[in-house]
């Protein structure tokens, strides 16, 4: 197991995160599913790999699907997650 301060956190990833947004910001549309993700992993005591269906992502975003697999693949090339 890994140290406490090795485990990635609530406050560790949104300081990464508006540290990121200074030199590459996201559409309001990848700031909204990039918190969505961030409850969720939360929610699961970030436990990876966190695994969600398109679905699930556009009704609890209020987006259409298309949407978010844009958002997806903004955070994904703005290195804000891994996508797999």
């Amino acid at each position: 197991m890994a140290a406490a301060k090795d485990v990635p956190g609530w406050m560790t990833e949104i300081r990464y995160f508006y540290l990121r947004q200074t030199t590459c910001p996201l559409s309001p549309h990848a700031q909204a599913m990039w918190q969505y993700l961030m409850y969720r992993a939360n929610a699961v005591w970030w436990h990876f790999p966190l695994v969600l269906r398109l679905g699930e992502l556009a009704g609890a975003l209020n987006m259409s699907v298309s949407m978010v697999k844009k958002a997806r693949q903004e955070l994904s090339d703005g290195r804000y997650i891994l996508h797999e």
